[in-house]
């Protein structure tokens, strides 16, 4: 996703060196794959792209790690990787995931030298839902029949590790498990209940987003009623278990649609309102109409959706259509709330009142517009890194005219410079993570985290320690894995 901020030139960057391959991105590619082959034929050149970037892909990580097959595993709804869950590439292939465990399958393996045309055959075999074989061995048939040597389906975790450890289902007894050294799943995904659940509705809202922008790159009629249902999970979830939400945001590096984009819009818009309001039926015109409000991109073309460089101004042109396309794709809709349809018309126009000094846009439209530029910021994206929170304060400030300025300054008082969930490293060298802000944006309260041999629950509120020598947030850390989730 190329998300440009509006009434800027911050984030318009010359296409920088290609980044090294990584084995999420892999997996992302995958997930295009799929998606591309059901709104395309087999022979559309956004097919063929993902077919050979799949390829190109599975080439540059066997090359970095000296290994002849890349092996991907899943279970209990998680994709794996040398025994290590794929946390962010996990939250948008719920619909792979799904496909594997309708085969029985506990995942992938790719071996050197797999070409385009047999990425071809596995999207092909993975495809057929129902109508395709519902066996391990069924489907390694249909993939050698079709002329696929160099992928296979792996049988179940279960199945491929014996109580001893050694390893099964294609790689022989006593040799090493093409899971890596994945053998306690119970243990490696011992997180709390709360984090479960919220991985399955964000997975579950990926997967009804993606349903819809199928459906609109087709010129179909969409429907909402998913998406109700999500909006209405996801407001649980930032009112039961906020942290874990906006936590589990974080790890999503780059999705090549727009849908991560859109969920971390929405639990922002969510979290922000929350603040705001309590009146849940407009909680949930909230989130709806941010969960929304990039819809039209279903119908931007991909070579501009994904541009790594600079716009031309023609495809200026063509990226600002997406909020008539998005209007247009709402209005389509039997009973589309006004809210939602203005906000994928108006997120992109600058603020302004009238005469009479009231705003233009709705309250829906402004706070959605300054989540929007946030997450478009703060975000990784292919042409950047990750931006801090305080830098893109600043530079949301410096855009003169196109934010409610008393609104923005309540957004970042509520979403804070160490904003809720992210993990934090304190100036005494323990680490926590942010719990709740205070009324000073740079000193939260910190959940410390447990270290060995001293677990700990306690909460430090830094607005309380004053001086020189007090106690202050030091920097941001990088995720982590296992009990962060």
């Amino acid at each position: 996703m190329c998300e440009r901020v509006p009434h800027t030139t911050a984030l318009e960057h010359e296409e920088q060196e290609a980044r090294p391959a990584t084995v999420p991105a892999f997996v992302d590619e995958l997930v295009v794959a799929l998606t591309n082959a059901r709104i395309y034929q087999p022979d559309h050149p956004r097919v063929l792209r993902s077919l050979s970037s799949l390829s190109d892909q599975l080439k540059d990580l066997l090359r970095q790690s000296t290994r002849s097959s890349l092996i991907i595993g899943a279970a209990e709804d998680y994709l794996f990787h040398e025994g290590q869950p794929l946390l962010g590439a996990s939250l948008s292939a719920l619909r792979l995931i799904k496909s594997l465990e309708a085969l029985g399958s506990g995942g992938i393996r790719f071996a050197e030298g797999a070409s385009s045309e047999e990425f071809l055959n596995l999207v092909y075999v993975l495809g057929r839902g129902t109508r395709g074989p519902s066996r391990v061995d069924d489907a390694n048939q249909v993939l050698f029949d079709r002329g696929c040597r160099r992928i296979h389906f792996l049988n179940p975790y279960a199945e491929l590790v014996d109580g001893d450890g050694a390893a099964h289902g294609g790689t022989g007894p006593g040799q090493a498990s093409p899971w890596g050294a994945l053998h306690d799943l119970d243990s490696l995904l011992d997180v709390e209940q709360s984090a479960k659940s919220v991985t399955e509705v964000y997975q579950h809202t990926v997967a009804d987003l993606q349903e819809i922008t199928i459906r609109a790159a087709r010129g179909h009629t969409v429907s909402l009623d998913n998406s109700q249902g999500d909006v209405e999970e996801l407001l649980k979830s930032i009112v039961h278990s906020g942290q874990a939400l906006l936590n589990l945001c974080r790890y999503e590096n780059y999705d090549a649609f727009t849908f991560g984009h859109s969920i971390r819009v929405c639990s922002l818009a969510l979290y922000f309102a929350s603040q705001l309001t309590e009146n849940k039926e407009l909680l949930q015109r909230i989130g709806m109409a941010a969960l929304m409000h990039d819809v039209g991109k279903a119908r931007v073309p991909f070579e501009v959706l994904h541009a790594k460089g600079r716009l031309t101004q023609e495809e200026r042109a063509i990226m600002s259509s997406h909020t008539e396309h998005g209007g247009r794709i709402l209005l389509e809709i039997a009973d589309s709330d006004p809210a939602t349809v203005a906000v994928a018309f108006g997120h992109h126009d600058r603020f302004g009142v009238d005469d009479l000094g009231t705003p233009k846009q709705s309250i829906v439209t402004r706070l959605t517009k300054i989540c929007d530029v946030y997450e478009a910021l703060t975000a990784v994206r292919p042409y950047k890194d990750r931006m801090s929170p305080i830098r893109a304060y600043r530079i949301m400030l410096t855009m003169d005219g196109a934010f409610d300025r008393g609104l923005l300054r309540r957004f970042m008082e509520i979403n804070g410079v160490y904003p809720v969930g992210c993990r934090v490293e304190l100036s005494d060298g323990r680490s926590g993570r942010v719990a709740k802000q205070t009324r000073v944006l740079t000193r939260p309260q910190v959940q410390l985290e447990s270290a060995p041999f001293c677990p700990t629950e306690e909460v430090l509120d830094l607005s309380r320690l004053r001086g020189p020598d007090a106690v202050h947030v030091e920097q941001l850390l990088p995720e982590t894995v296992g009990k962060t989730l």
